[in-house]
């Protein structure tokens, strides 16, 4: 029995499906929810929002910023940014109320972007796949009649990021609703910020609130 294809072919299936792979390792997911009881059925639609993000680093909080507002813009929600000197965390709930009153805002969404370690270290290689005849080992992809391919090359250490989002009562300052996302490793930082963004979205959306 012989493969069929060219090893250009080949090659571009193994990329494929390798590609495939990493996207999905990137992918966020909802690790747990909460609802306040007294804001059952409320809706933020059609309603202002200001949205603070607080992360390790300035370019990591920025780009956090950016990624919700424009997860949420295309959600329905009509997302504002926090004023500069709104925001730094708990600390900052007044301030960031107080933002959002005068700007109109029916709601504060606070999202903090935590590290949850460095994980994956170590040598060798990642996955193993097989594709029609003579299946991968020792981390290869067999493409064909004994074609291999590496996933990546080397393994290579990765930070994982999480994120708690918190979304609050303009008028009272008590909270409606929250949520907690994860990100697996797979995706540079920025990818995974992008993830845990839109997974909020899709929570939010979920919950009704959109």
């Amino acid at each position: 029995m012989t493969a069929t294809g060219t090893p250009r072919h080949h090659a571009a299936l193994a990329a494929v499906v390798s590609a495939a792979l990493l996207a999905g390792c990137a992918t966020a997911r909802v690790e747990g929810e909460w609802a306040a009881p007294e804001f059952a059925g409320a809706s933020l639609r059609d309603r202002t929002t200001l949205v603070s993000c607080n992360a390790p680093d300035e370019t990591l909080r920025r780009i956090c910023e950016d990624r919700l507002l424009a997860a949420l813009g295309e959600a329905g929600l009509r997302a504002i940014r926090a004023p500069e000197a709104a925001g730094g965390g708990i600390a900052a709930d007044a301030s960031l109320l107080a933002a959002a009153r005068n700007a109109g805002a029916r709601a504060v969404l606070r999202t903090t972007v935590v590290s949850s370690g460095v994980v994956g270290g170590g040598g060798g290689y990642g996955p193993s796949i097989g594709i029609g005849i003579g299946g991968g080992t020792g981390g290869r992809i067999g493409v064909g009649g004994g074609i291999t391919l590496p996933i990546g090359g080397a393994a290579r250490a990765q930070e994982a990021f999480g994120a708690s989002t918190s979304l609050l009562d303009t008028a009272s300052g008590n909270p409606m609703w929250s949520v907690r996302t994860g990100s697996a490793t797979g995706a540079d930082p920025v990818g995974q910020i992008e993830q845990l963004a839109r997974a909020t979205a899709e929570a939010m959306k979920k919950a009704g609130l959109l």
